[in-house]
């Protein structure tokens, strides 16, 4: 049974434009503005949470095509 992208192990980030997402585990986010705080010294989620839940969401998708391209269930069936 696979696993919903959220409770995968492990760090995961995201980078969109100007924020910078990190998931550090599966409830525990930090936000970033790489342009405006390139070494990463101050989180911004509890400031911008619409910016961490759209990130989050992106971050989700993306890791969920990753596991499905890894074990193929996004090919047809037969096709490689």
């Amino acid at each position: 049974m696979a696993r919903r992208p959220n409770e995968l192990k492990g760090h995961a980030a995201l980078v969109d434009n100007r924020y910078k997402l990190h998931k550090l585990a599966p409830d525990r986010f930090e936000l970033y503005d790489i342009v405006a705080d390139p070494a990463e010294t101050r989180d911004l989620a509890a400031a911008k949470p619409e910016v961490v839940e759209k990130m989050q969401a992106d971050l989700e998708a993306w890791q969920l095509s990753v596991e499905q391209s890894l074990t193929g269930r996004d090919y047809a069936s037969g096709a490689q």
